[in-house]
């Protein structure tokens, strides 16, 4: 890092990092046991067809976020309120694209996973 680089950035940026590749992890391998998760009208599968996409779109809008949160903390600028709420949304949107997955799941004929 720089000389003006803010102090401790490093950890929040590689724990940021950490914990959406985590997520990521997590959801392909949710994503793997959904034909295998049913009841006797449907499986998960079936009810979230888009279930890959979805986690690519949560994956790209993170990176997104920790790229956005990164460029400005790695350079002699602070991070900028527009910056900051840039970053914010695209969290938000990969958040809400797999809490959409997870409804679509959960609010048709009630799976439990």
């Amino acid at each position: 890092m720089g000389a003006c680089a803010v102090v401790g950035a490093e950890f929040w940026l590689a724990a940021a990092a950490a914990a959406l590749a985590l997520n990521v992890g997590g959801f392909v391998l949710q994503g793997a046991e959904l034909p295998l998760i049913g009841n006797s009208f449907t499986t998960a599968a079936d009810l979230v067809p888009g279930f890959g996409a979805m986690v690519g779109v949560f994956a790209a809008a993170g990176a997104l976020a920790v790229g956005l949160d990164a460029f400005a903390l790695w350079g002699c600028s602070r991070l900028s309120m527009p910056g900051a709420l840039a970053a914010a949304g695209s969290a938000l949107v990969g958040i809400f694209v797999m809490r959409f997955a997870f409804y679509m799941m959960h609010m048709t004929v009630g799976m439990g996973i």
